[in-house]
């Protein structure tokens, strides 16, 4: 049926106009049973669901906010007059990248262009509610990043709105992630390559932990470290690191957890209270026991218990697996609490 106000469309049996919010049934009138319709996005005060394109709630007139969409800038659209966007390289639940060449840094005499990682925030997702929570937090990954200087992290040049969207600039990692590299080769790597690489992990979270307040990273993951064509290792998406005076507040939905990958959080940091160094820990015994196995901790049939390193990998020696044991232990108390402590226990079990 179409709005007798402003005629819009609407889906017959509605009760108000998903373009202006008309009531078609004043007062006392019972409107007809309503049409089957697709969930594009469900009203926040009673839980109906309505068309992704309705501005107003088809039962009960709850207005909905216009939020922009994440993931569709098209190449060659020029953003902030600056940023000319080349293609877009990667899209996901907390927003879309796209390679970017900064058109103020053009080598005219040479013609070459400088190449950056473009990140657009998603808001979709956010319910309206705490979409000023996520832009802050958005904002502070960029200031965060933005005063750390190390070898294994991407540098952030700018953080800026434009259409409504937030975006921020980094360097543009060409590589591959130790996820993708994992799947393709279908196998545990061997344990002389993945030594460096833990050496580089262990300086750049040592780094992290000893800034003053210390940052935790919170989310390390196979799928979040990048290897570049220079095989250095890069940490990528800083969206839910937190300086270590934060404390968790995950009562009542509050959203301080959303991105955290189930089997490579301690059990505490699903817990409220005050995080330590040690969650980092516990998720570089996992990510280096899958490394050195290809065993899946998100498929393990006991959440945060993993079967000893060796016992899957018979290569390993029991010492190094007994080492990434420590790490991994549920239990914080047990664990090795500190990056210095895992790496001298590391170093002495390669040497034993």
């Amino acid at each position: 049926m179409n709005c007798p106000v402003c005629s819009a469309p609407n889906r017959d049996g509605a009760k108000f106009c998903i373009k202006c919010g008309t009531n078609f049934f004043p007062a006392a009138a019972t409107p007809p049973a309503p049409a089957i319709t697709p969930v594009g996005q469900v009203c926040r005060r009673c839980g109906t669901p309505n068309a992704s394109n309705a501005k107003f709630c088809r039962r009960c007139g709850e207005r909905f906010v216009s939020r922009p969409s994440t993931g569709h800038l098209a190449p060659n659209t020029l953003i902030a007059n600056r940023f000319l966007v080349v293609k877009r390289i990667a899209q996901g639940g907390q927003g879309a990248v796209y390679l970017v060449v900064d058109t103020h840094l053009k080598d005219a005499a040479l013609q070459r262009d400088k190449p950056w990682a473009l990140k657009e925030m998603s808001q979709s997702i956010v319910p309206a509610e705490q979409v000023e929570q996520a832009v802050k937090m958005f904002q502070r990954e960029a200031a965060m990043l933005a005063h750390l200087d190390h070898v294994n992290l991407p540098h952030v040049i700018d953080c800026f709105e434009h259409d409504g969207k937030h975006y921020l600039v980094m360097d543009y990692i060409e590589g591959e992630t130790l996820e993708r590299l994992l799947g393709d080769r279908g196998a545990a790597f061997p344990l002389s390559e993945v030594v460096p690489w833990v050496r580089q992990l262990i300086g750049v979270l040592s780094y992290l932990h000893g800034q003053n307040p210390a940052i935790l990273y919170r989310d390390l993951k196979p799928g979040n470290i990048m290897r570049d064509r220079r095989g250095m290792l890069k940490l990528i998406d800083f969206g839910i690191a937190r300086f270590k005076r934060t404390t968790l507040n995950i009562a009542g939905g509050s959203g301080e957890l959303r991105g955290v990958t189930p089997g490579y959080a301690p059990p505490e940091q699903w817990k409220s209270g005050e995080v330590t160094p040690a969650v980092d820990v516990y998720a570089l015994g996992v990510t280096l026991h899958q490394l050195l196995t290809n065993y899946n901790p998100t498929q393990s049939p006991t959440p945060f218990q993993l079967p000893l390193a060796c016992e899957v990998n018979r290569a390993l020696p029991r010492a190094l697996a007994e080492v990434l044991a420590r790490a991994h232990e549920p239990i914080l108390q047990k664990r090795i609490q500190t990056m210095r402590e895992f790496e001298r226990e590391f170093e002495v079990a390669l040497r034993t």
